[in-house]
């Protein structure tokens, strides 16, 4: 005798069920090729930020201050490393937010030997709608910790302040 294969309304549900992912698959990809990631990308961005680095000592201010002074080339973070270019520094001296406990009013009072400096940076990279890239991969944002190292002087601080001009 011959076995007759019995097809339930169980195999017709996974089947469809099949069908189903395989038609969405093929719709989130062909809707993910007409879009290329990379259009997105501004090229030649001038990148222009201002990494804070605070309480400072005296020495790495001079050093800072002598690398602005000619434009010196440095690297700035850790493990995407991009080149940047030091356009300026400023700083002032850096303050502590102190307590009186007599009185409990707070105040700013300043470290004795302190700085907190401002260096202002200058990088090539790109900026997209999300993020601003600074030379092949370091992406940039306002608050992130960052470090900027040169020859002779190297700093640990935030980002305070980001722009990027499109050439």
């Amino acid at each position: 005798m011959a076995k007759k294969t019995k097809f339930n309304l169980m195999d017709c549900l996974i089947i469809l069920v099949v069908v189903a992912l395989i038609a969405g698959g093929i719709f989130v990809l062909s809707s993910l090729k007409g879009k290329d990631s990379s259009a997105a990308l501004s090229q030649g961005a001038t990148i222009r930020y201002t990494v804070e680095l605070a309480k400072e000592e005296e020495e790495v201010l001079n050093a800072f201050i002598a690398a602005a002074e000619k434009e010196d080339n440095c690297y700035v973070g850790e493990k995407e490393r991009a080149e940047a270019v030091i356009k300026e520094v400023t700083y002032t001296p850096a303050k502590i937010q102190t307590r009186n406990s007599k009185t409990g009013e707070i105040y700013w009072e300043e470290i004795e030997d302190k700085y907190c400096i401002n260096v202002t940076l200058e990088s090539q990279g790109s900026e997209t709608d999300s993020s601003v890239i600074a030379g092949s991969g370091n992406v940039l944002k306002v608050g992130a910790e960052t470090s900027v190292k040169g020859k002779g002087y190297a700093g640990y601080g935030f980002i305070i302040a980001l722009e990027a001009a499109n050439e």
